[in-house]
């Protein structure tokens, strides 16, 4: 975003152009108003595109291994716990509504 956008306007119009969302949650998140309306979004533009958006949540540990489960509004979706950031990539790939065309290699 731009600065000196407005930013619930901003973050209404990313999840419009996006194809998902993915949320990471940690120990020392707070489930604070400001969350509630973001995953409330999420959930509007999965219920709007149906296959063509994913809600992706990843539960990060902190540094002694403790967890956190998503919020309630999440509780609905599959979340992951992934061992390492490359396994969360491999996730977040892996739940994008997105197929990869044919590779075309230039000579």
């Amino acid at each position: 975003m731009p600065a000196g956008a407005e930013l619930h306007r901003a973050i209404q119009q990313g999840f419009r152009d996006s194809c998902a969302a993915v949320f990471f949650i940690t120990p020392s998140f707070k489930d604070e108003a400001y969350l509630r309306g973001e995953i409330n979004h999420a959930v509007a533009e999965k219920t709007a595109k149906g296959d063509r958006f994913a809600i992706v949540s990843l539960s990060f540990p902190d540094e002694n291994g403790a967890r956190v489960k998503p919020p309630d509004l999440l509780h609905s979706y599959v979340w992951k716990e992934p061992n390492s950031h490359l396994d969360a990539l491999k996730e977040i790939l892996r739940a994008l509504p997105l197929s990869v065309g044919t590779p075309f290699w230039r000579p």
